[in-house]
């Protein structure tokens, strides 16, 4: 195969902003979880299914890129209000929070569907960060009203049959009710409980921050991290957006914890090349994604061999020099870099690359890029943390210098 010619960061952001364009339903403003990366996209089957939280993702791209020149700025906000406009008037709620899966053009709930807390709160984040982006507008007035409209006690309460409980439902389903697993343990939510806890009217009980657990912590090496084995995409959702360096809570600091674990995660990759052909070459990047038997979530411990290259270079908002692994990355088969960046993931024991990208997953490389390079005033970690909401979400949580 021949060598390709090396992608930069900011090819690999327009790539990611096209895909937020092109799988943008013009009628709704919902946008498509997923895209064929080399070829037309169907628009039938799982390709029809729209995916509230790359909606979310694709709000805080398209505001981003109108900030910083990418986009003409008056595209961007039409579009943006169009998909808030829909979420506003037309998609079916439980009190105030989405479907996860939704048909990107009638925004009809997809198949069995569940509405979806942490994939609400990906939504929200974006259509907040968009508020931020076009202050005093109707895209602002329509961003608040969303989200003041999401009962979060709700989800707390399970509607009220278990008042005394600390931590959040993952969701609702209208054929059975709530969902007996909860936001019980350290994962991808430190920004849904914030933004729980800063809401105006009826937020979440401080004592929800510390209802969930933290440990035990996995022991790398002698040293102590929450989720140090988990998939990355476990670290990044939250902390792409709101900036937690050089703060912490009663517990521990997110940002360094997770910086560990970003560490760990690649050295293990690194390390265990006479497993795994795919990390004898240099590649890494153990999260959630496609496979070549189906959608898993790999962590150390827990691998084939597949990696997600988006995953991988996104840790860069814990690790900068992360991004120089794209000297790694361009040396693979011409096949992995398409219309959109590249394809979610690849194994090269198996000789697969995947044909498919996924929205979240390309969205949430374009923000970590968006964070550590370019205009910082604009970022979402500039943004979004200073957001009324989130400031108080992060006091009432205890966190501090």
């Amino acid at each position: 195969m021949p060598a390709l010619l090396p992608i930069s960061t900011t090819e690999l952001q327009t790539k990611a902003l096209t895909y937020f364009q092109e799988n943008y339903d013009a009628h709704t403003g919902l946008i498509r979880d997923r895209a064929r990366n080399f070829e037309t996209t169907p628009s039938s089957g799982i390709y029809k299914m729209a995916s509230i939280a790359a909606t979310g993702f694709g709000l805080a791209v398209l505001s981003h890129a109108a900030a910083s020149g990418l986009m003409n700025r008056d595209d961007a906000y039409d579009m943006v209000e169009r998909t808030l406009t829909t979420v506003d008037e037309k998609l079916e709620k439980h009190a105030g929070w989405l479907y996860h899966f939704v048909e990107i053009d009638t925004g009809n709930r997809y198949s069995d569907s569940e509405i979806s807390t942490i994939d609400t709160s990906w939504f929200l984040a974006g259509a907040l960060y968009a508020a931020a982006v076009f202050p005093n507008t109707g895209v602002a007035r329509l961003a608040d009203k969303l989200y003041e409209a999401v009962d979060f006690d709700n989800m707390r309460t399970d509607g009220g049959l278990a008042p005394t409980k600390g931590t959040l439902s993952l969701g609702w389903l209208p054929e059975f009710g709530y969902l007996a697993s909860e936001w019980d343990e350290y994962a991808e939510h430190l920004l849904l409980y914030v933004l729980g806890l800063g809401k105006l009217q009826n937020p979440l009980p401080e004592t929800s921050w510390a209802a969930w657990k933290r440990d035990p912590m996995d022991d790398i090496d002698g040293v102590k991290i929450l989720g140090g084995k988990q998939p990355l995409f476990i670290h990044q959702y939250s902390l792409v957006f709101m900036d937690l360096r050089g703060k912490r809570d009663a517990f521990t600091n997110y940002f360094e914890n997770s910086s560990q674990a970003s560490r760990f995660a690649r050295e293990h990759c690194l390390s265990n090349g006479k497993n795994y052909l795919t990390y004898e070459k240099g590649f890494w990047g153990l999260s959630a994604g496609d496979s070549p038997d189906g959608y898993e979530a790999f962590a150390p411990g827990y691998e084939n061999g597949t990696v997600c290259p988006d995953c991988a270079l996104a840790s860069s908002i814990f690790l900068p020099s992360i991004l120089d692994d794209l000297s790694i990355w361009n040396q693979n088969p011409q096949t992995l870099i398409g219309k959109y960046g590249f394809s979610d993931s690849l194994n090269l024991d198996r000789e697969w690359v995947d044909t498919d990208v996924i929205g979240i997953t390309v969205g949430m490389l374009y923000l970590a890029i968006a964070d550590i390079q370019g205009d910082a005033s604009y970022s979402p970690w500039a943004l979004l943390t200073k957001l009324p909401a989130v400031q108080r979400g992060l006091k009432r949580a205890g966190f501090h210098e």
